[in-house]
């Protein structure tokens, strides 16, 4: 078959100049060809994989080739142009399978990546590293690009339609280690793949967000429908997931595996297999959800324990909701309720909280019990919730006081609850003990506040607020710091007489005295070689003199 030797391959596509290059232990490499009618040239690509040596690179011209291709060598596939060389799974498996190493693909139009029995890929790196995804087009698979357990994974320049990015590992590094940048589109829109990130706001417009190994995130006001999966999470906590709509997804609308102290909340999640997935994740709170609806799942618990999920709608699911582990909270207490369920009717004529007092009271008499049997919500809501009018935010968590030279560093973070409007402002309280804080000042949208001029030694004391429009919220706990200082010895200066001058008889000799860290409160002075006295001290104008 034809075998063209080369130095080095790489490919530039789009006009932003990306160069897809793999290292390989061994700098020599052949060209394959596949399609094109050229003498020698293979008529499958699996031919031509089973053929090359790794490093090799496999060069398709134009055409659609219907294969489920295994990718098992380190090897180069370039496509002769992305909208006219299609590889086509045809509704039976992975479209392209990567088990190898050092694999960059890149020039292809990728679909059919279906099946009738499990979750199939456009493309699926399987347990791999350093290998790259380019300038393809990836559109109806089921999944589009899947990052399995794998690390160091490159996915740039790809177009995705009505499929998006998966990401599966059990560890920090299969998240985290990727390059996954806004080049890449679902529905033309760009993903935005956080990584290691602490604060800040996914800008407007997303196709698709994943979080890995992230804090202090917000996802807000977002689209993010008709991909693999909306919104993942991983590895990431004390984020704020509100006000999206992630619908339509093959996958999940919101996915949250080993992230804890989340909140998510007020968002739309209809027609996806799962509107919401928790694996590995605890101490989330899942509120106010107005629309979980028409999925397979409406949220499917795996794993995960001391959730709070309350006053959410969950509408005509196939299967409403399950919770394996049952260490969950489904309700608030009485009388707050938890949750609408459209398949649960009882009756309400009893009320109270343990709902054995006359009187109707908006929640049905009998708890909804999960189809997993081991959790229950105690206090199912008889009508759907509708949306509520915003409220002041809870108290900031997590307060910390580091103490420093003369200064205290106060660092905390948001609320769980931004009460449903925009923090504006943080608000600090200090005092010299527990019971005697006041007002310090008001700041912005900030999460830090240097607090200085402060005396070595002395402990300090704080807490913090958030205010929103509605107005301040409650205090968060408190923090206290005793700052220190290196003693810096005072200094001692005679103004008079002048140095160096001879006098006689009665005269008067004064100066001045600094300390940088404290109060000079001793001066003494000596006459030739007599004993240490000690000088007076004067005031004139506020300034600070000692006299001899």
């Amino acid at each position: 078959m034809r075998r063209t030797a080369v130095i080095i391959a790489f490919t530039v596509f789009m006009s932003t100049f990306v160069a897809i290059i793999a290292i390989l232990p061994e700098a020599r490499a052949a060209t394959l060809y596949v399609g094109g009618g050229g003498p020698g040239n293979y008529t499958t690509i699996q031919g031509a994989i089973d053929a090359a040596f790794p490093g090799d690179v496999i060069f398709i011209y134009n055409g659609t080739y219907f294969e489920n291709i295994q990718v098992y060598k380190s090897l180069s596939l370039v496509g002769e142009t992305r909208d006219n060389t299609t590889i086509d799974g045809s509704g039976i498996e992975d479209a392209v399978h990567i088990s190898a190493d050092w694999v960059n693909i890149t020039g292809f139009t990728i679909t059919g990546g279906t099946g009738s029995s499990g979750i199939r890929s456009g493309i699926e790196f399987d347990s791999v590293e350093n290998s790259t995804a380019s300038g393809n087009n990836v559109t109806d698979n089921d999944y589009g690009i899947t990052i399995d357990s794998s690390t160091n994974i490159v996915i740039v320049g790809n177009i995705m339609f009505e499929n998006g990015i998966s990401i599966w590992g059990d560890s920090v590094e299969q998240w985290s280690t990727h390059v996954i940048d806004t080049t890449n589109t679902v529905n033309r829109k760009p993903v935005y793949y956080w990584k290691n990130v602490n604060g800040g706001t996914i800008p407007h417009g997303a196709g698709q967000v994943i979080l890995a190994n992230c804090t202090d995130v917000t996802v807000q006001d977002q689209d993010l429908s008709n991909g693999t999966e909306g919104l993942g999470l991983s590895f990431s906590s004390y984020n704020t997931i509100v006000n999206n709509t992630a619908s339509y997804n093959e996958r999940y609308g919101i996915f949250l595996q080993s992230s804890h102290h989340n909140t998510v909340s007020n968002n739309r999640l209809s027609h996806n297999a799962a509107g919401l997935y928790l694996w590995h994740s605890d101490y989330n709170v899942i509120a106010h959800n107005l629309n979980i609806s028409y999925g397979l799942w409406g949220i499917y618990i795996a794993d995960s324990s001391f959730n709070q999920i309350y006053h959410n709608n969950f509408v005509e699911n196939d299967h409403q909701a399950n919770d394996i582990t049952g260490m969950n909270e489904w309700n608030l207490a009485y009388p707050s309720g938890g949750n609408y369920w459209s398949d649960f009717t009882d009756i309400d004529e009893k009320s109270g909280p343990l709902q054995d007092q006359p009187g109707s009271d908006g929640i049905w008499d009998s708890p909804y019990v999960l189809l997993s049997g081991a959790s229950k919500d105690h206090y199912p809501l008889t009508a759907p919730i509708g949306p509520t009018s915003p409220s002041a935010p809870s108290e900031p968590r997590k307060l910390e006081a580091t103490a420093g030279n003369r200064t205290v560093v106060l660092t905390w973070m948001p609320p769980m609850s931004d009460g449903g409007s925009i923090i504006s402002s943080y608000i600090i309280y200090r005092g010299l003990a527990t019971d005697s804080l006041t007002f310090l000042g008001e700041i912005g949208n900030v999460l830090t506040y240097t607090d200085t001029g402060l005396v070595s030694g002395q402990t300090y004391h704080y807490t913090v607020s958030a205010k929103n429009s509605v107005g301040e919220g409650p205090q968060s706990d408190e923090a206290n710091a005793t700052p220190s200082a290196q003693n810096v010895p005072p200094t001692c200066s005679i103004r008079s007489p002048t140095p160096g001058a001879r006098v006689g008889g009665d005269h008067m000799v004064w100066g001045m005295a600094n300390d940088t860290d404290g109060t000079a409160e001793i001066v003494e002075i000596r006459i030739d070689e007599g004993p240490w006295l000690e000088a007076n001290w004067s005031e004139v104008d506020g300034t600070r003199f000692w006299i001899f």
